[in-house]
């Protein structure tokens, strides 16, 4: 018999725990599980599903908790979504809800429980010590961490329940990064050989991008000819400016790119010397992973789960966190050593190809959904 599988989305954005949901979709055995996926609203989410091939509904329950962080406000929006909500579980028969962000743990998860479903938590962010998380974890069947780092930060009673499982990758064929590297330099505009240091990430003030500036003034005031620093991601959080005026002040504009989003990443980190990651309290940080995958060496702060996938002086390096100095350090190291970013750069390869293949990882987490249903 075929256990149906809710996952549902609120469809506002495109982040790393929808990729990470939709590699978990892809690798499901359809002969045992039916995926059913709902989006509150359309937007860029269902236009990513739809290029993805993947079937979605949206289903607008309105008012969604945790759009506000008022207790009152939660129960109030669980209240105005639980009808629709109900009927929509029972009109569809789903046997288990797998939540993925904030509003549908808040939102859904209650609900499926409340109904008589199973609930899967996937935990793909540090919780704070609010006591409003310690409902939603007393209901949750299981709650899946994608790194130990945001395990730890569930309510000590969730701990008998909790898994960790990280966010799962379908690795693509390694590119030749010498090829790689020379297509960039052309598309970027600089000379072929130059190193180029990157920042992947939107700018936002957790991502810590005036960090990254401020300590890539320092790497290039180290060396007799800067790098290029090229910078990936939208400026959700309004810091582009800032870092502008840092680099000006400097006199490095002309060594700085603005890329905006790119949808491939993993194909341009191929062609970047080292990846900067200077941001705090990610619980597990995807562009880490998409960058060690193709053997581009990382600096990252030593927070959240960074800890969990760069291992310092093995397959990567880690630094202070707020701390340009320290991150500067961290990158001159890379930059003045080839032979040792070679090593961290195949190292971290090998592991986090082996740690964190997505077919594995599904495996993993349809033995904890059978796992539910044992009598």
């Amino acid at each position: 018999m075929t256990m149906r599988v809710l996952f549902p989305f609120v469809g506002d954005s495109v982040g790393g725990s929808h990729l990470a949901t939709l590699a978990l979709i892809n690798h499901l055995d359809l002969a045992k599980f039916e995926p059913v996926v709902v989006l509150d609203r359309d937007g860029p989410l269902a236009r990513k599903f739809d290029a993805a091939g993947l079937d979605h509904t949206v289903v607008p329950l309105g008012r969604l908790a945790g759009e506000t962080s008022g207790i009152a406000d939660v129960f109030f929006a669980l209240f105005d979504a639980a009808p629709k909500a109900a009927r929509f579980l029972r009109e569809n028969e789903i046997d288990l809800v797998h939540t993925n962000d904030l509003r549908c743990h808040l939102t859904w998860g209650p609900i499926a429980r409340l109904s008589g479903r199973r609930w899967v938590w996937h935990l793909h962010q540090l919780l704070s010590g609010s006591v409003l998380w310690m409902a939603p974890t007393a209901l949750a069947d299981r709650i899946l961490a994608v790194s130990p780092q945001a395990a730890d930060s569930a309510p000590a009673l969730a701990r008998g329940r909790t898994t960790v499982l990280p966010n799962g990758f379908d690795f693509g064929t390694l590119a030749d990064r010498q090829a790689a590297k020379a297509g960039l330099a052309s598309e970027i505009g600089i000379e072929a050989g130059r190193p180029i240091v990157a920042y992947v990430g939107n700018m936002t003030r957790q991502k810590r991008p005036a960090v990254f500036a401020a300590a890539a003034v320092r790497v290039a005031a180290a060396l007799a000819e800067p790098p290029c620093f090229v910078l990936v991601g939208d400026d959700r959080g309004g810091e582009r400016a800032e870092i502008e005026r840092s680099f000006a002040q400097a006199g490095l504009s002309a060594h700085v790119r603005f890329l905006g989003y790119r949808e491939r990443v993993p194909e341009l980190l191929s062609g970047v010397d080292v990846l900067a990651a200077p941001g705090v309290g990610d619980s597990f940080g995807r562009t880490l992973v998409e960058a060690l995958s193709v053997g581009t060496p990382v600096v990252a702060s030593r927070s959240g789960g960074h800890s969990f996938i760069v291992a310092d002086g093995e397959t990567g390096v880690l630094v202070e966190p707020d701390d340009p100095d320290a991150l500067a350090r961290g990158l001159l190291k890379v930059l003045d050593d080839e032979e040792l970013a070679r090593g961290l750069g195949k190292s971290g390869e090998r592991d986090v190809r082996s740690r964190f293949d997505a077919a594995a990882i599904a495996k993993d987490v349809m033995a904890v959904y059978d796992s539910l249903f044992v009598t």
